[in-house]
C-alpha cells in the first residue's frame, strides 16, 4: 500500500508526498520531509508530527508540537489515517488531506518482521544523509521543540508591555545614574559610544548561529536588556558590599587588597552569572514556546552576557578615561574589546546549555539539575578567568 499526502495550503501547496513503508517526518526542521517554511510557518513545529508505516496501515503521531495536530478537526496524540483523512497541523496552520491505494502488501509478512524491515530502512536512510553545519544546527533538540503559539486576545499582553516598558525605563535611569556618579559625564557619555557600538559587531555571530529559526528581535531585546540593567544593578550592589565587607573586616591596605581579591575570584562569579542565569531561568520557564533547544540557550545566554559585558565596560573605559586619558582607554579597548569580546558569552553559555538540555529533556531529574550544574560550569569559568587574570597583574583590564 502506499499513502498519498498532498498539501492544502502554505509555501507546499499542490505538492504530494508519498510514503510506502517507514517514517515521513514533518515539521520546519531542515530534516524533515515535508519541510515547512521555517521562516513564515510558525503555527508548525520544528518536529511537529511523523507519520509511520506499519503492518495494519499508516498511523500520524505529534511530536509533543505547541500547536498540536488535527484530523478531521480532532486534535489527536496519535491516530490511524484513513483514506480522504484532513490534517491540520496546528490550528489555522497548513493543511493536508490524505489518500491510501488499495492493499497489495502480503497479510501474510508478520508484524514484528514488518517493524524490523522500517527500522532497518530508517537506520539506512539516516546513514546516508549528507551531514551539514545547517542540519547540525537544526537538528538540535529533536522531538521537543515548541513554536510560535497562536495569538490570544486580551489587555493582559498591553498590561505587561507597559509595565516592561517602565521598568526598562527606571533600570535605565539607574544604570546611567550609576555610570556618571562612578566616572563622571563625559567620560560616561564616551565610554558609552566606545562600549555600545562594537556590541552591535559582537551580537552578530550568535544571530548568525540562529539564523534558521531566528528568535523575535523583541525578546533578544528583553534579554539584551536583561544583561544591562537588572544583572549589572544586581551584580553591582551585592558585590560591591561584599568587597566593601571584606575590607572593613579585614582592615587597613591588606583589607583593601583582599577585597579586591574576594570580589574578582569568588564574589564576581558567583553572584554575576547568578544574576545572568536567571534571566535564562525566567525565558527557560516563562517564554518557553520561544526556548527551544540548546542553540537557543546558547543565543539567549550571549545575548544576556553581552547586554551585561556592553554596561561593564562603559564603566571600566569611562574609568580609564578619567585616570589616564586617551592612551589608557586605546590599551582597555584592546584589552577587552578585541582579545576578550566574548569572555561573558563563553561564561553564561555554559549555563545557557544547562537550560538547553533542561529543555529538550523528559526526564525530571535532568530538567531540574542541568541548570544548575551549567551555573557551576559558568562560574568556575568565570573565577579561573578572573583569578589568572589577578596573578598575571591584569586585573583592571581583564577581570569581568
Amino acid at each position: 500500500m502506499k499513502l498519498r499526502l498532498t498539501i492544502n495550503s502554505g509555501t507546499l501547496a499542490g505538492q504530494v508526498f508519498e510514503l510506502g513503508t517507514g517514517f515521513l517526518t514533518i515539521g520546519r526542521s531542515a530534516n524533515c520531509s515535508v519541510r515547512f517554511d521555517p521562516r513564515t510557518e510558525l503555527v508548525a513545529s520544528k518536529q511537529h508530527a511523523f507519520i509511520e508505516a506499519r503492518a495494519d496501515g499508516y498511523y500520524i503521531a505529534d511530536n509533543q508540537s505547541t500547536n498540536g495536530t488535527l484530523v478531521n478537526g480532532a486534535r489527536i496524540e496519535r491516530s490511524k489515517l484513513n483514506s480522504g483523512d484532513s490534517i491540520l497541523f496546528g490550528r489555522n496552520g497548513v493543511t493536508a488531506t490524505v489518500a491510501i491505494e488499495s492493499e497489495d502488501l502480503p497479510d501474510s509478512i508478520p508484524a514484528a518482521d514488518f517493524r524490523e524491515a522500517q527500522l532497518r530502512q530508517f537506520e539506512n536512510a539516516a546513514s546516508l544523509e549528507k551531514i551539514s553545519v545547517k542540519n547540525s544546527v537544526s537538528s538540535l533538540g529533536l522531538g521537543n521543540v515548541s513554536t510560535v503559539a497562536e495569538k490570544e486576545s486580551g489587555t493582559g499582553k498591553y498590561i505587561a508591555i507597559g509595565v516592561t516598558l517602565f521598568a526598562a525605563v527606571f533600570l535605565s535611569l539607574i544604570v546611567v545614574c550609576l555610570m556618571f556618579f562612578s566616572v563622571g559625564p563625559i567620560p560616561a557619555i564616551i565610554a558609552a559610544v566606545v562600549a555600545f557600538i562594537p556590541a552591535i559587531i559582537y551580537l552578530t555571530p550568535l544571530a548568525w548561529l540562529d539564523r534558521y529559526d531566528p528568535e523575535p528581535l523583541w525578546l533578544l531585546a528583553v534579554a539584551f536588556g536583561w544583561g544591562a540593567l537588572v544583572a549589572v544593578i544586581a551584580s553591582f550592589i551585592v558585590n560591591t558590599v561584599i568587597g566593601t565587607g571584606v575590607a572593613i573586616a579585614i582592615g587597613g591596605p591588606e583589607g583593601a587588597a583582599l577585597g579586591n581579591i574576594v570580589g574578582a575570584v569568588i564574589s564576581a562569579p558567583v553572584v554575576e552569572e547568578a544574576s545572568k542565569g536567571t534571566g535564562l531561568l525566567i525565558l527557560l520557564i516563562f517564554f518557553r514556546k520561544y526556548f527551544d533547544d540548546i542553540l537557543d540557550g546558547i543565543v539567549f545566554a550571549g545575548v544576556i552576557a553581552l547586554g551585561f559585558a556592553t554596561v561593564e565596560n562603559v564603566l571600566y573605559y569611562g574609568k580609564a578615561i578619567g585616570e589616564g586619558g586617551l592612551g589608557a582607554l586605546i590599551v582597555l579597548f584592546f584589552m577587552r574589546g578585541i582579545l576578550s569580546p566574548f569572555a561573558h558569552v563563553t561564561f553564561t553559555a555554559m549555563t545557557g546549555i544547562g537550560c538547553g538540555i533542561s529543555r529538550e529533556s523528559h526526564n525530571s531529574v535532568v530538567k531540574f539539575i542541568m541548570p544548575v550544574i551549567g551555573y557551576m560550569a559558568a562560574v568556575f569559568l568565570h573565577a579561573f578567568w578572573n583569578g589568572m587574570a589577578v596573578i598575571g597583574g591584569f586585573g583592571s583590564f581583564l577581570i569581568g
